[in-house]
């Protein structure tokens, strides 16, 4: 499954698209600085899936509890109400459908990574069918995170710079529309012949 590196790009990717107006390259800065809270909240959307590793640690098993219930369309509907009803400065409906997408996000991540562990997928339509998905083809490496310890090693610093080369680009590309719009726009009104 994707680390946070893969679901936070995707959640800022996702979060800047919804959140952050366009215009001029130092503007749409200006509003992403303006809205870090909103975007971050974001990225823990995308990442909230994974708070099934928390029950893991305290029972000493990190995986125990991994791929299951939190993986589940449910969970990102209910996580997504929460977190609308939470943070009431948004349209409660328009929240939480993006709040429902950003989770699902997640979702999708994990659909295209290898799995080795079993049960292989996830159980994304739990709690009507325990049986797990998993997409035909892989984008996304498998972590090693049977302890502690294997955390720092030399593949999973590989799988984290291909989640990066994978999820940079959309951010980037987010980006980009968010400014070259309203600069265009910008740049030809003032080489207009009528000024």
């Amino acid at each position: 499954m994707p680390s946070p590196v893969a679901h936070s790009l995707i959640g800022l990717a996702i979060g800047a698209g919804w959140l952050v107006p366009r215009g001029r390259l130092r503007e749409v800065a200006a509003h992403a600085w303006r809205l870090r809270g909103p975007l971050l909240l974001c990225i823990l959307a995308a990442n909230a899936p994974d708070l099934d590793f928390l029950p893991g640690i305290a029972i000493g098993n990190l995986n125990a509890f991994h791929q299951t219930y939190s993986h589940s369309l449910s969970f990102a509907a209910a996580f997504a109400l929460l977190l609308a009803w939470l943070y009431r400065r948004w349209p409660a409906r328009r929240a939480w459908a993006w709040l429902f997408l950003l989770v699902c996000s997640h979702l999708v991540a994990d659909l295209f990574s290898v799995d080795t562990r079993p049960p292989i997928g996830i159980a994304a339509l739990w709690p009507f069918t325990s049986e797990t998905f998993i997409a035909p083809f892989s984008i996304f490496q498998p972590l090693r995170k049977a302890e502690w310890a294997d955390f720092i090693q030399w593949h999973n610093a590989r799988a984290g710079l291909l989640e990066m080369a994978c999820c940079l680009p959309p951010v980037l590309a987010v980006w980009f529309w968010k400014a070259r719009r309203s600069s265009a726009a910008d740049l030809l009104s003032t080489h207009s012949p009528h000024r």
